[in-house]
């Protein structure tokens, strides 16, 4: 604690964020999800995939049917709707991608948040389901990269969220204790894979894919909370 602000006092003007008994400036490292975290990307994740099936398929599916999509790889989800992953069709499916991403924007608060992490001296990492060709053709990754250290994508691991091992590789590279990091995401996947791997995790609410059962340790309801949890240096 600092000066005369004591615990009570944060549960009380940021009770969704810091539950009580938990020290508010404990990580020194913060890793984002991006798409539902970061990125405000559902709509076009969602009909990027459903252009995907109208071609593939030749049928309509409404982009609730596709919801279930949001926060696995691409390569994972075409056997689930009965599609080959094959360079092909995720070339196809990463073209209706990239010709709708220009319309996702960062979430209010987000370069705020972290311009003020960045001030704290907190190292900031990403851990994301997207593949490296998908990080290249989004236009917002120009302004969000400067900010991190250290990116982990799906060509960086062979397992994948909700498996650990994104975050264990970027607790690997970067020779992070778990409890000394903090992953924020938007999916029970992201829940899952912070989980696995010891590390605390904290609900993007912002953007979040509603979901029974979730165990975060945290529910910012903006980005700016977060900032309770950053580690002062």
């Amino acid at each position: 604690m600092t000066g005369e602000r004591t615990q009570s006092d944060r549960q009380d003007k940021h009770s969704r964020t810091v539950p009580a008994g938990k020290d508010s400036t404990m990580y020194h490292h913060i890793v984002f999800d991006i798409d539902g975290t970061l990125i405000n990307t559902e709509e076009v994740c969602l009909k990027s995939m459903q252009r995907l099936i109208l071609s593939r398929q030749n049928r309509e599916v409404t982009l609730e049917e596709c919801r279930f999509s949001l926060g696995i790889p691409s390569h994972r989800v075409l056997p689930m709707i009965g599609m080959e992953s094959s360079d092909e069709i995720l070339a196809e499916w990463d073209s209706y991608y990239a010709d709708l991403i220009d319309s996702a924007k960062p979430f209010d608060g987000i370069i705020e948040l972290l311009d003020a992490l960045k001030q704290c001296g907190v190292k900031l990492g990403i851990v994301t389901s997207r593949s490296g060709t998908e990080m290249e053709y989004d236009p917002n990754m120009k302004l969000l990269l400067p900010y991190f250290e250290v990116v982990i994508t799906a060509s960086d691991t062979t397992e994948h969220k909700p498996s650990p091992a994104p975050l264990l590789e970027y607790l690997r590279r970067t020779g992070a204790q778990a409890e000394d990091a903090l992953y924020i995401g938007d999916t029970i996947y992201d829940c899952q894979c912070a989980k696995g791997a010891g590390v605390a995790f904290a609900l993007a609410t912002w953007g979040a894919v509603p979901c029974e059962g979730m165990q975060a340790d945290y529910h910012p309801s903006k980005p700016l909370e977060l900032l309770d949890l950053a580690a002062k240096s």
